[in-house]
């Protein structure tokens, strides 16, 4: 695991006023790395992982990683959430050898050079990286990073919010298999967190990503939350995504939706938006399909405690969103306008 994390203290505490609440935006937004891996995970032999490989660098590529930066920069320029919980953040980095790699593409750096270029101040607050393979292709060695981010606005009146604490770490439970090519792979999951001060409220806003593979898996990594970052007395903003069918009772993801609502975390969409699903997944995994192809809602905020949701709605889930005749992630990005009390 690789752990970075950076505390943006604004103002000192004796500088904040009273207030009898405030409003906090919020967004959550899969990057999507460019590929599923679905190629190297299905070779059997040592000559189809490396044909696996080129594939997967080469659908990566095709997936235009700096158009849809700039496209994601736009949505988070249009709403200017106060802070960001940002999945599937990658990096690829190429070379003839192992040793002699060059960073080739960099979601988080092509992100930010694009909200600078559009005026907007993020930095990130905190950061995991959960997986991290080199491995050889038929041409060139590949390497991929992904982590778990989260940004926050640097831009704000300094006497309004305070970042601090920043934490995260791997779940225990992740997912496993025995790779015919590979040996054994473990393929962990992160959580990042910060405690946010508006004015004289404080807040537990947390990020995350569940597996997607095993339902059982994302239950564990649920109950790993509950018991650890959400378990505390602050409020609590939850969100990310949770690979759990929130709109669906009957699909085998679902317990695990149901365990984070038993744990008193409410989620805002059907709060404020009761008769729309909200679907958030997922396109084609090529990202040029020309309709919306949405139909499970996975991508979610939820709160507990004395916050209010006013508003929450989906980016990156037009036509007229898509850039370049990509979409800007497979996923559908959620934000919501939430008032603290």
């Amino acid at each position: 695991m690789a752990l970075s994390i950076v505390s943006i203290a604004l103002v000192s505490a004796s500088a904040r006023g009273p207030t009898k609440g405030r409003p906090l935006k919020v967004m959550t937004r899969n990057l999507y790395q460019g590929t599923n891996f679905d190629e190297a995970l299905a070779a059997r032999t040592g000559q189809e992982f490396v044909a696996a490989v080129a594939t997967t660098i080469h659908s990566v590529r095709a997936s235009q990683p700096a158009v849809r930066a700039a496209a994601v920069a736009r949505e988070i320029a249009e709403d200017q959430p106060a802070l960001v919980g940002v999945q599937e953040v990658a990096t690829w980095s190429t070379g003839p050898s192992p040793t002699t790699l060059t960073v080739e593409i960099d979601q988080l750096a092509l992100l930010l050079n694009q909200l600078q270029l559009l005026g907007q101040h993020y930095a990130v607050t905190a950061s995991v990286t959960y997986l991290d393979f080199t491995v050889p292709s038929q041409t060139e060695w590949v390497r991929v990073r992904v982590a778990e981010v989260m940004l926050a606005r640097t831009d704000l009146d300094p006497a309004e919010m305070i970042v601090s604490n920043p934490q995260g770490d791997l779940f225990i439970a992740r997912f496993a298999i025995e790779h015919p090519v590979l040996g054994t792979v473990s393929v962990p999951r992160a959580w990042v967190s910060v405690d946010v001060t508006l004015k004289d409220r404080m807040v537990r806003f947390v990020s995350t990503h569940l597996d997607n593979i095993l339902p059982s898996l994302h239950l564990a990594q649920a109950q790993e939350l509950l018991t650890g970052p959400a378990n505390t007395t602050l409020p609590v903003v939850l969100l990310g995504d949770f690979n759990t069918r929130a709109d669906d009772p009957s699909d085998v993801s679902y317990p695990t939706y149901a365990a984070l609502t038993a744990g008193n975390l409410a989620e805002v969409w059907p709060q404020v938006n009761p008769d729309t699903a909200g679907f958030t997944c997922c396109h084609d995994v090529s990202l040029t399909n020309p309709a919306d192809a949405l139909n499970g809602r996975i991508d979610l905020v939820f709160v507990r405690g004395p916050i209010e949701a006013r508003r929450a709605w989906r980016v990156g889930e037009r036509p007229e969103d898509m850039l370049g005749g990509f979409w800007p992630s497979d996923h559908a990005g959620v934000v919501a306008t939430l008032w603290v009390q």
